[in-house]
Formats: C-alpha cells, structure tokens, sequence
C-alpha cells in the first residue's frame, strides 16, 4: 500500500521516521553494532524503526479518513437543509402568487370617467351636459 501524506500529521511522522532511519544508519552507529558483531541486531532495530513508524502513519491517514467522511456528511446534511429550505421558500413565493393572482381577479377594474361614460351611455353625458348649458 502507497503512503500517502495528505495531512500536517502524517508529513510530520513521516519527517521522524526519515530522520530516525538517517541516524541509525550513520555510519558510527552501523560501525559499533558491526565490531560487536551483532549486525542482525543492527536490522531488527531499523525494521522495528520502520513497523513503528509505518503503524503511526497508518492511524493518522485512519483518523484523517475517518474525518473527511464525518465532513462529508455534514455537508450532505446541510445541503438537505437548504434545499428543504429553498423547497419552502419556493412554496411560501408559489402561494403568495397565486393568493395575488387570485385577489386582482376579484378587484374591480379601474377605469377612467371617460370609459366609463361609454359604458353607460348616455346617462353621464346628459348630466354633463345640463351643467354645462
């Protein structure tokens, strides 16, 4: 499996390990295990330097996986909550429409004096004209 250094953390750990590996492979500590022959010693360190480090690498990219999902579904979360949000302003616009739409159908029309007169007839015309005269 690749290692992969998303985070802060994990470029840390990994920095630790690299310089753990550097030091222990210098040649005076290599040396000294060398003249007291424990070489094999000298392996088994440097694969436990390397168990250790890869076993901290791999439950940091656990708890940075585990918080990315736990991010994801908070976004989902809201994203629900907004749409059902925007569902209902929808909604409360869609009746306030209709409820305007509905009151101008019931209002009369307004219509000038002028109209008027020739919707009546001649009735207004009379009474205008015996002002007038």
């Amino acid at each position: 499996m690749p290692i992969t250094l998303a985070s802060i953390e994990e470029r840390v750990i990994f920095r630790e390990w690299k310089k753990e590996v550097h030091n222990h492979n210098r040649y005076l500590v290599k040396n000294s295990y060398f003249k007291q022959r424990k070489m094999d010693e000298w392996e088994q360190e440097l694969k436990n330097i390397d168990t250790k480090y890869r076993n901290l690498l791999k439950e940091a990219s656990k708890e940075r996986m585990e918080k990315e999902k736990e991010n994801i579904k908070l976004v989902r979360e809201q994203e629900v909550y907004d749409e059902a949000l925007l569902e209902q302003k929808r909604k409360h616009l869609r009746e306030r429409r209709t409820q305007l739409a509905n009151e101008r159908s019931h209002a009369p029309v307004r219509r000038s004096t002028r109209i008027r007169e020739l919707n009546d007839g001649t009735t207004a015309r009379r009474k205008r004209n015996s002002v007038t005269a």
